[in-house]
């Protein structure tokens, strides 16, 4: 029975200190024994029992205290626990995964739900802010998220014990498994955890028993405590190696949704050199009507090779469909078995065909999962149809579920399942009715975004911009550049992100240019809360401008979004501050607060009526020159700077020709709409949506109200 808590959370608070080994995972053999033996696992053990919590764990203390140094090394992004029960380990795994600030805990039990749940309500919110609960079994999370390509780092096996169930786990965490990460198969005293464990480890010999001591034998009884091989537990844990191994039996990563009715090739990334023959097989795919076509090719391979280009000599064609899928088959004739880096990566039939090109940081080498659009949309990005042309995106999300799931207390979530937590709305406060404790808790089933006459202007805008994070999703290859101008507290970065890995994952690079210093550290939030590790990202704590120059900005009410320096910086401005101060006799202490504290003192009003002030301050700024010089490609570019963005982009409109494929612009005014409006035409890009701001428009797809405006460009170069 478990015990009853009074106090307002149980377990651990989210910011205590838990003692934890420190091991190099990258260089280490043994690194189950580095951290078994390291003093702070013994200290760890200790304070998992003298909490008292953790008594009718079904995971021993020592079990937990090796988890969480395991975990709090690892920095992993994705977490499993087939086997929720009370979450005592749960609540383990998500106090590591929030100290380090990165990851999320997906923990999985179809039968679980009441008693998972009672005390779930109960962890302090930053540890229930990072764990996601399914009440289904383990097949169907599976499937999701192979459908997904979501990677896993660490694997918690803990459900149905019988041999066949628990290979059956084993098989498919594998399946999803990054390179080098690990699972932990529980209650192999049993005989069918422990067996199923032997068979996938004679079958897949690169894996590696991290044990202490050797692998345990084949059992003669069905149960028998002790035969774990880490002391003081139940359970064995196993580590993917480094590479994919490909051998004389043909392998596959899986069918894979595909865009076109047609491929060119693939391009395989070796993690060694080796001397044989790489016999590669696709199958391309049509559905709606049904179709099929295969094709093989040899391809010898050198001790040099290190990413090799596999093309066909013809393009393989099906016919034409509703969606397509791929799936690329592998075996190798030639000494021992053949290693990949990475998964292969398959090459449109296009002439512009070329390699994909590698981020400057990325969480994993990922191999596009491609959700064909619909065709109409596929003619109208590549043909020149007419501008704002909406019914050619009427089935945009054609081929994407929208996101369903548990909901966290005072968290809100959209249809990619970027969860928000609602403080980043300050404007909701506004509201005397508004109860936020009523937000969240709760199962969510979210629908997509619509374009119609009966919401507000920003929920018309926020179906371009969901329309935007699809089809620059879906245009990327091999890599993903994303800029947000303005970011706020990062929902259009966090969003982008999301939509990329739901349809076509891949290494991803995000870039949010933000100056006020709260939003900065919403930013970080928004982004662990959602599975992304900020370190990884290039957060830019600037003001965006036309000139390096320090600049008057309006610093303060964080989460509002209406900050800007086009009319705080500008030369009648900066007039209006100097005469203020003379003819109030303030010089003196003007002076004072510039060269001290770089503020004017002044505040100004930003939103009249809604208590939302800024105070005119000194801030750094960058321009668009030094944000996209590190990156060869951006995929998708997106501005919310409040009218500046009349000075943001003429400058530079060069550089975004040669380096921007996708760009979004609020325009916040009409004639900074048709400035920039014009400026892109002139200059040959192609104009995907123009709807100016504060006016009502019609379309293919109904009547819709704009606030901010919008203005979508693409650029046919690139």
């Amino acid at each position: 029975m478990d015990q009853t808590f009074t106090q307002a959370h149980i377990g651990l608070p989210a910011d205590q200190i838990v003692p934890c080994a420190t091991v190099d995972l990258n260089t280490s053999t043994r690194p189950l024994e580095a951290i078994v033996t390291a003093p702070e696992c013994t200290a760890a053990r200790d304070l998992f029992i003298h909490q008292g919590f953790w008594d009718d764990a079904i995971v021993s203390h020592q079990g937990l205290s090796i988890f969480y140094s395991l975990l709090r090394n690892l920095r992993p992004g994705n977490v499993v626990e087939i086997g929720s029960f009370k979450g005592k380990t749960a609540f383990v795994l998500a106090h590591a995964l929030q100290a380090n600030g990165h990851g999320i805990l997906h923990t999985i039990g179809p039968f679980d739900e009441e008693r998972f749940m009672e005390l779930y309500r109960q962890w302090p919110q930053p540890l229930q802010d990072v764990t996601r609960f399914y009440s289904e079994n383990s097949a169907a999370f599976f499937m999701e998220a192979d459908r997904k390509r979501i990677e896993f780092d660490f694997v918690f096996i803990d459900g149905n014990h019988d041999y066949e169930f628990c290979l059956f786990d084993l098989q498919c965490a594998a399946r999803r498994m990054r390179r080098g990460g690990f699972i932990a198969v529980d209650n192999v005293s049993q005989a069918g955890p422990l067996c199923a464990t032997l068979d996938f480890l004679k079958s897949n010999p690169e894996w590696v028993d991290c044990g202490l001591s050797p692998t345990p034998s084949y059992p003669t009884t069905a149960f028998s405590p002790g035969r774990s091989n880490i002391p003081h537990t139940d359970f064995m844990i196993i580590r993917a190696p480094s590479f994919y191994s490909i051998g004389p039996v043909p392998f596959t990563f899986g069918d894979m949704p595909w865009m076109h009715s047609a491929i060119g090739g693939v391009i395989v990334h070796l993690h060694e050199g080796a001397e044989g023959t790489l016999h590669v097989q696709w199958i391309l795919r049509s559905f709606g009507p049904l179709g099929e076509a295969t094709s093989s090719v040899e391809h010898p391979i050198n001790k040099s090779d290190r990413e090799v280009e596999i093309q066909l000599s013809a393009p393989l064609e099906v016919g034409t469909g509703d969606h397509y899928s791929v799936e690329i088959w592998f075996s190798w004739s030639g000494p021992g078995k053949l290693r990949f880096g990475q998964t292969p990566q398959p090459l449109e039939a296009q002439s512009e065909q070329r390699a994909p090109v590698k981020t400057m940081a990325s969480h994993s080498d990922v191999a596009p999962s491609i959700i064909p659009a619909p065709q109409t949309l596929i003619q109208s990005e590549k043909q020149n149809i007419p501008m704002n042309s909406l019914e050619h995106y009427r089935d945009i999300f054609h081929g994407i579920r929208p996101w369903s799931g548990h909901v966290p207390h005072r968290f809100i979530v959209d249809f990619v399942g970027s969860l928000t937590n609602i403080e980043f709305h300050p404007f909701l406060f506004n509201d005397p009715n508004f109860d936020g404790d009523a937000v969240g808790n709760s199962f969510e089933q979210t629908k997509f975004p619509e374009l119609s006459d009966g919401g507000a202007p920003a929920n018309a805008e926020g179906w371009f911009e969901a329309v935007d994070w699809v089809v620059a999703a879906r245009e990327a290859r091999g890599r993903y550049v994303m800029i947000t101008l303005g970011a706020n507290y990062g929902a259009q970065a966090v969003g982008a992100w999301r939509t990329l890995q739901m349809i076509n994952p891949m290494p991803c690079k995000l870039v949010a240019v933000e100056p006020v210093p709260d939003n900065l550290e919403w930013i970080r939030q928004h982004m662990r809360n959602n599975g992304i590790d900020p370190d990884q990202q290039w957060i830019v704590p600037l003001a965006i401008s036309n000139t390096t120059e320090p600049l008057y900005f309006p610093v303060g009410a964080p989460g509002i979004g209406s900050n800007n320096c086009f009319s705080t910086n500008e030369l009648a401005a900066r007039k209006n501050y100097a005469d203020t101060f003379i003819e109030s006799g303030r010089t003196e202490e003007a002076l004072r607060n510039l060269l001290m504290y770089n503020t004017t003192g002044i505040t100004k009003e930003l939103i009249p009526g809604q208590n939302a002030t800024g105070e005119i301050k000194l801030v750094s700024s960058i321009t668009l020159n030094e944000l996209l010089g590190p990156f060869e490609l951006v995929d998708y570019l997106e501005a919310d700077i409040q009218q500046s963005e009349i000075l943001v982009f003429p400058a530079f409109a060069e550089l975004l020709k040669r380096k921007v494929r996708r760009i979004h612009i609020g325009t916040h005014g009409k004639d900074v709409h048709w400035a920039l409006h014009d400026l892109f035409a002139n200059d040959g890009w192609e104009m995907i949506f123009s709807f100016e701001p504060n006016a009502r428009h019609e379309s293919a797809l109904g009547s819709f109200e704009t606030n901010d405006g919008v203005l979508t460009v693409r650029n046919p170069n690139l």
